[in-house]
């Protein structure tokens, strides 16, 4: 029997406990939780960092003063802060070590101008290119000792008629990095640098194509692989080239054209496949796949497949390569290319509403979620083998969660809680009851806590069992006010930072299974060493192991969720404040008390179970939960 529990009717609560509070006597603007645990503040006097355990002040760098919170980031794969402020059409950079707030490069300091950033995935240092006085400079500022450790004038050409660097780089087993520029008197090159000094090893020619060109620009990208360790792919307008890594030289005797723009690289064991993306504007022409030998560029197949858009997710299966297309207004495309012929095996593309987020074989047919529809396609006939799947409007995207093989989805176009078991190809609803939450709220986030399913909106918490039966549902009222929260999550908190370890567990996992390359299996795993080299974070940071070490932790701990969720309210006492409500019961488990606050300014870190409290007399409070 479901059972609804008024906030008025809970049994008595532990009140929250009060870990430190610490005012600065500074205007604060904004704060942060950074991955390795400490705060940050923004105040009218510079930055501050606080001991997230004992508010002590870990820092303060007064020469930045004011700085607005989308002015900071933190650098993927690193324990460093960088404030980004734009000085015309150039910009301003400061990086900073998170933990100790060490400033590692502050290019006002040397004068600076920045116009384009880099990191190098094997070492974390990072490239920079912009103009100081009259002069155009490249420098390379080493991320351990946070010094520039070397500086070219004028490498690309004088001032401000000096090629641009263009894309990301990448690195050959030398240790040197190759970038590419664009523009200039030239152009642009291709050229290769020993990080140790700046030296210039090589410079190659950008590839010369044939023939009316688009007039699209986009950035360069340079592709390399484990499985092909030899060459680099170069990709930019409609142009394919493959280079020799440690000369520079071409390995193909003319590059590559395709329709649309180049833009993934699948490294097949049999070729290298290059899809490309839609131009916008050259759109009377689809784009295309095409496969090419990696030793002459010649291409495989008789003619280059016409996408219907640009390829958003693929997968290996018995009959070739499973893609997803992103065919525009909202709706995606998908369909096999036999990987032998070339060609599409269906003739017509299965539709499907909104951006393909998930594409899972599962057994005779493929599992498809969107963020509109979720459903499983037969690899017989590339239909679906379900008389009526999910489905919603682009206003009322689904929410999901996994376990396991079973998808949980809630749909907000008919308040129905679904079931998708990828094992036995199978979905339907868990119960006929439409689930209802009060004030005309809608379920926000969806998860999993042991043995249930667990709904939540702003005021209201619900549980269920894996049969749809609801266990209980938690509403607390609104207060009528908007409130100044930011939940900070364990993923969105710390994901960005362990790419490297996600990186280097796939690498090892890939080799293992290479030697199949027969099987869409062993193809996906060549594959996936190759993608491995292209987008590799393998980032080494001796001077960060400590801090590193503090982000690994953090990382553990997210996996494991909050079984507590707050929601803001007025308490018993007419206060505002926060009630902590046990997902596993429904049960208030704690109670913040924010006083007359009526647009209290809080942070909720879930991984330390803490909540940062910023009260109206400028304290900032931790409390523990």
């Amino acid at each position: 029997m479901k059972k609804t529990i008024s906030y008025l009717l809970l049994l008595v609560t532990i009140p929250a406990i009060a870990q430190w509070e610490v005012n600065l006597k500074k205007s604060i603007n904004w704060y942060q939780i950074n991955p390795t645990g400490n705060l940050i503040l923004s105040t009218n006097d510079g930055l501050v960092g606080l001991n997230e355990k004992s508010g002590e002040l870990l820092y303060t760098i007064p020469n930045v003063i004011s700085a607005l919170e989308d002015e900071f980031q933190v650098i993927p794969n690193t324990p460093f802060g960088m404030i980004s402020r734009l000085e015309g059409r150039l910009e301003s950079k400061l990086i900073f070590k998170l933990t100790d707030g060490k400033v590692l490069f502050d290019s006002k300091k040397e004068g600076i101008s920045i116009g384009k950033q880099y990191l190098l995935g094997s070492t974390g240092d990072l490239i920079f290119q912009g103009i100081r006085g009259k002069e155009s400079v490249f420098f390379f500022v080493d991320i351990v000792s946070g010094t520039l450790r070397w500086e070219l004038k004028n490498p690309f050409g004088n001032g401000i008629f000096a090629e641009v660097i263009d894309g990301a780089p990448i690195e050959n087993e030398a240790g040197n990095f190759i970038i590419p520029t664009s523009g200039g008197m030239s152009g642009g090159a291709i050229y290769c640098f020993s990080p140790a000094d700046g030296k210039q090893v090589w410079k190659a020619e950008l590839p010369k194509l044939k023939g009316a060109q688009t007039t699209t620009k986009t950035e360069t990208k340079l592709a390399t692989s484990y499985f092909e360790n030899d060459k680099f792919i170069y990709m930019r307008g409609q142009a394919v080239m493959a280079y020799n890594i440690s000369s520079g030289k071409a390995i193909w005797a003319e590059p590559a054209k395709q329709r649309g723009l180049p833009d993934r690289v699948i490294y097949d064991p049999v070729g290298l496949i290059v899809a490309s993306a839609v131009d916008p504007n050259n759109t009377i022409f689809k784009p295309t796949m095409a496969m090419y030998d990696y030793k002459t560029g010649k291409e495989i197949w008789a003619e280059q497949v016409k996408l219907k858009g640009t390829v958003t997710a693929y997968n290996y299966c018995d009959k070739g390569l499973l893609i997803s297309m992103d065919g525009g207004n909202g709706k995606s495309l998908v369909n096999i290319v036999d990987l032998d012929k070339g060609a599409y095996v269906f003739e017509n593309a299965y539709k499907i509403n909104g951006f393909v987020g998930e594409m899972q074989l599962s057994g005779s047919s493929v599992y498809i979620r969107t963020n509109l529809e979720e459903d499983f396609v037969s690899l017989e006939n590339g239909k679906s083998i379900l008389t009526k799947n999910i489905s919603s409007k682009p206003e009322q995207p689904l929410i999901n969660v996994r376990n396991g093989d079973v998808s949980y989805t809630f749909n907000p176009a008919d308040d129905l809680l679904y079931k998708s078991d990828l094992s036995n190809q199978t979905q339907s609803a868990l119960s006929t009851a439409k689930i209802d939450f009060e004030q005309k709220e809608t379920p926000t986030k969806i998860g999993i806590l042991k043995d249930r399913i667990v709904l939540s909106s702003s005021q209201t918490v619900a549980s269920y069992d894996f049969s749809g039966k609801e266990i209980f549902k938690t509403h607390i009222p609104a207060p009528g006010i908007s409130g100044w929260k930011k939940a900070l999550y364990a993923t969105a908190a710390v994901l960005n930072s362990m790419d490297a370890m996600r990186y280097a567990e796939l690498e090892v996992e890939a080799k293992q299974a290479a030697a199949a390359s027969t099987t869409p299996q062993g193809r996906q795993f060549c594959d996936a060493i190759g993608q491995f080299a292209n987008r590799g974070a393998n980032v080494r940071l001796a001077a960060a192991a400590n801090d590193m070490e503090k982000i690994r932790q953090r990382f553990k701990a997210s996996t494991s969720g909050n079984d507590v969720q707050f929601v803001l309210g007025k308490l018993e006492s007419k206060d505002y404040g926060l009630f902590g409500i046990s997902k596993e019961t429904g049960s208030k488990m704690s109670e913040i008390n924010f006083g007359k606050d009526n647009e209290p300014k809080y942070l909720l870190d879930d991984i330390s179970r803490v909540i940062y409290y910023l009260s109206t007399n400028g304290a900032l409070k931790a409390i523990s939960y």
